[in-house]
């Protein structure tokens, strides 16, 4: 009778053991399935070029923590700083224009109240964008439209993040970029999948960054060793910098992302020794609030670089050869203030 008993034990051990195994080869499987089953890789939008210029310093929303967020007076800041990218927030007003915010509404950034989708652009640009900052309050800095920073910035990398969880966002975003022409120097993400997933559909020349689920299959693949196998239609991984689950700043999840041909941008990393930290790991941006200094950092880390190739090439009696980063033209600008 024991042995009957300890048998059918055995057994059930052995059933639910390949439950589980059904279970995690499914869950395997579904992942294949929902990080392959996007879109093709857009190609208009060169990641690689970090390289030679090292960590991409990119401006959190113009650099909020140095100017008022999502106005033209950051975004001109930032591009005088010399940052490789700006990223902006995208939100529709009442009658379906797209304007430069991050907020659902306008209470925090600026001295009105209300849901931004309940307001024409008419009442929108009203608002003082700069109300909370001293310096800068009453100076008429407004909340911009999409179209109006893109004609500005026309020569600056643009990253933009669709906040609306609203299909009509994603093609008046693609309509946006198309009247612009610049979509060759665009980076479009959204925290919501399905508008995701529309803007691709509608504008599949413009590079876009992952969903949250292809960010979370990636980190999958790359812990399992099969980091170089992922394929989706993103081009950058834009990830947390501090995350519960896993290490955003290892150098072999760097790696992992490169040979895929793909960067990853770390986001909100504003303390100067995480951002020194980040950058020699070999992160190929940095979002940051406070991109001067970022800059800072990496001019000191590049000329250290270039120290020590020098040193060694006169060791060896030749001529140091130092690779320049290419650097961005901006288009001058004698209004800084409204669009």
């Amino acid at each position: 009778m024991d042995r009957v008993s300890a048998s059918k034990e055995d057994i059930a051990r052995r059933r639910n053991r390949n439950w589980v195994l059904v279970f995690v080869v499914c869950l395997f499987i579904g992942g294949i399935r929902a990080v392959s089953l996007k879109p093709p890789l857009a190609g208009a939008f060169s990641v690689t070029d970090s390289a030679a210029a090292g960590t991409w310093v990119i401006a959190h929303r113009g650099g909020g923590g140095l100017r008022p967020e999502n106005t033209m007076l950051a975004f001109q800041h930032a591009a005088e700083l010399g940052v490789d990218m700006l990223t902006l927030d995208v939100r529709l007003t009442a009658d379906g224009v797209a304007v430069v915010l991050h907020d659902a509404t306008v209470d925090r950034t600026t001295d009105g109240t209300g849901r931004l989708a309940d307001l024409p652009l008419a009442q929108v640009r009203r608002l003082d964008a700069a109300a909370l900052w001293a310096d800068y309050a009453g100076r008429g800095v407004r909340v911009p439209t999409l179209l109006a920073v893109l004609d500005r910035f026309a020569e600056q990398r643009v990253a933009i993040e669709i906040q609306d969880d609203d299909l009509r966002a994603a093609e008046i975003v693609c309509a946006t970029l198309e009247q612009s022409g610049l979509g060759s120097r665009a980076l479009v993400g959204s925290p919501h999948r399905k508008v995701l997933l529309e803007f691709r559909r509608r504008c599949p020349e413009v590079a876009t960054s992952a969903s949250t689920r292809e960010a979370f299959w990636f980190v999958v693949y790359h812990y399992i060793g099969l980091g170089r196998w992922y394929e989706s239609g993103n081009q950058v991984l834009r990830l947390p910098v501090a995350s519960r689950y896993y290490d955003s700043t290892q150098p072999g999840l760097f790696q992992s992302a490169a040979r895929t041909g793909r960067g990853i941008h770390l986001d909100a990393v504003n303390e100067p020794a995480l951002l020194e930290q980040v950058m020699h790991a070999g992160a190929a941006g940095v979002i940051t609030d406070f991109p001067d200094r970022a800059l800072e950092l990496r001019a000191g880390l590049t000329e250290s670089a270039g120290d020590g190739v020098r040193e060694r090439s006169a060791a060896l009696g030749s001529e140091p050869v130092v690779r320049q980063s290419p650097g961005l033209s901006r288009r001058a600008s004698e209004e800084t203030m409204n669009d």
